[in-house]
């Protein structure tokens, strides 16, 4: 039986929150495991250095920067990644935003959107 890397050779894979952290792990992981990845994050010297460290790696990679929490920038990423590589085949939604770090009280109605636009919202429209 194969192993689970060779069912992603030459799949196309975007990772939201792929300029730094888990989201930057899972990328290069996804790359070295043969996947044309689209890195995607809000900055975009963030994108650009995990683009170049994958293909620094040998492995194929574009970088789009796109607010998840935005309709028409998930819209403009998903067609972006066409262009690039043709239709996303997987999807790892990893941008997320820590928000506040307070009590409930002290939190904002404000900073609990903010939080809830990028962590659920923005998977849901990804």
């Amino acid at each position: 039986m194969a192993d689970a890397t060779t069912d992603l050779k030459g799949k196309v894979a975007l990772v939201t929150g792929s300029g730094t952290g888990i989201g930057r792990a899972i990328a290069q992981a996804l790359a070295g495991a043969g996947c044309r990845v689209v890195v995607n994050a809000r900055t975009g010297s963030n994108v650009d250095h995990v683009v170049q460290e994958i293909k620094g790696a040998g492995g194929e990679a574009a970088g789009f920067r796109a607010d998840v929490s935005d309709p028409d920038g998930v819209e403009a990423l998903f067609r972006q990644a066409r262009r690039a590589f043709g239709p996303v085949e997987v999807l790892v939604a990893c941008a997320g935003i820590m928000g506040p770090r307070a009590f409930g009280q002290d939190v904002t109605p404000g900073e609990f959107l903010e939080v809830l636009k990028v962590n659920l919202w923005g998977t849901f429209l990804c």
